[in-house]
């Protein structure tokens, strides 16, 4: 009896040992749980700046889009805008009649056309002691009635009946600067506008060149034959795109690929995957494209388009 209340005790002794064991592989297993959760936060956090970092390498190895021209030899035609004013030799030209009288007939009135030779009405001498004598009205010309200065029943005493318009060709008159004398030929062919028709361009040819030049405005009065009329009227202005100097043979480049410095220019050539900065010589320019007269090569890669300064790593994308 007394044995078996000594061994009694054993059982309570096991159990705590057993909840003991199991607490700590709870803990344990919460906390490789804890650890498990942080470790994916933290790669959660981690990965777009890992992310990031590898696009920005990846850039770096690329390079910065660019577009280029290849620097090839050609012309270029300079033009200056010149104004003027669309003029005839003749302006208009009066009508008489051949004899003082009565205005007993007119049959034209302004705006129509009439041609040379055209009777255009008649004057009666209806004074007394001369024989009754129906004179005809004659056109000098070819033209269109410009002004009508009397009326039937009108007195004509040596006054203008009527004034034609003659059908003279128009022409341009201006007056070009002295530094542009060089460049103009008589023949040579022009493009100009009015504003009465912007839409429309045309054409003209220098006919005169004056033999002086006016010290006062330092020009040179110019005539142009207009080639192609139209609805072109006279006293209308124009807008002339005058050839003021021809390059040939040269190497050209979009005037917008040029920077200019205080001291010099330069342009950005494509070289061994890299922007390379290159100290040009600007010539003439039309306002798109400029001549390079030194310090570019025939075949060079020039940048025209992309953001990029001297030593940066580019990537020639076609089509920019």
């Amino acid at each position: 009896m007394e044995n078996e209340k000594i061994k009694a005790p054993e059982e309570p002794k096991k159990a705590k040992k057993r909840i003991i064991t199991f607490d700590r592989i709870m803990s344990i297993l919460v906390l490789v749980i804890c650890f498990w959760v942080g470790y994916e936060i933290v790669q959660d956090v981690t990965a777009p700046k890992e992310e990031a970092l590898n696009i920005n390498k990846t850039r770096e190895v690329k390079g910065v889009n660019v577009g280029v021209e290849r620097a090839e030899k050609g012309d270029l035609v300079s033009y200056t805008k010149i104004h003027g004013n669309i003029i005839t030799d003749t302006s208009a030209m009066n009508v008489y009649s051949n004899i003082t009288g009565d205005l007993v007939q007119l049959d034209v009135k302004r705006g129509d056309r009439v041609k040379k030779g055209d009777i255009l009405g008649y004057v009666v001498q209806n004074v007394v002691g001369y024989n009754y004598n129906r004179s005809p009205i004659t056109s000098p010309a070819d033209g269109e009635v410009y002004t009508v200065n009397a009326s039937v029943g009108d007195k004509i005493q040596g006054s203008p009946i009527l004034s034609i318009r003659l059908d003279e060709e128009l022409k341009i008159r201006t007056n070009v600067p002295e530094r542009y004398i060089g460049s103009l030929n008589e023949d040579s062919s022009t493009s100009f506008t009015v504003p009465a028709f912007p839409g429309e361009s045309h054409s003209a040819r220098i006919c005169y060149i004056a033999p002086l030049v006016d010290t006062t405005t330092r020009s040179i009065s110019v005539e142009l034959l207009i080639e192609d009329e139209g609805n072109l009227k006279e006293g209308m202005f124009a807008t002339l795109n005058l050839e003021t100097g021809r390059d040939e043979d040269v190497i050209t480049v979009p005037s917008s690929a040029i920077t200019l410095g205080v001291s010099h220019s330069y342009v950005l050539v494509a070289e061994d995957g890299k922007a390379v900065q290159r100290e040009v010589e600007v010539g003439n320019s039309d306002g798109t494209r400029s001549v390079i007269k030194s310090g570019l090569e025939e075949g060079e890669l020039v940048i025209v388009a992309g953001s990029v300064s001297n030593g940066t790593a580019i990537s020639i994308v076609e089509g920019i």
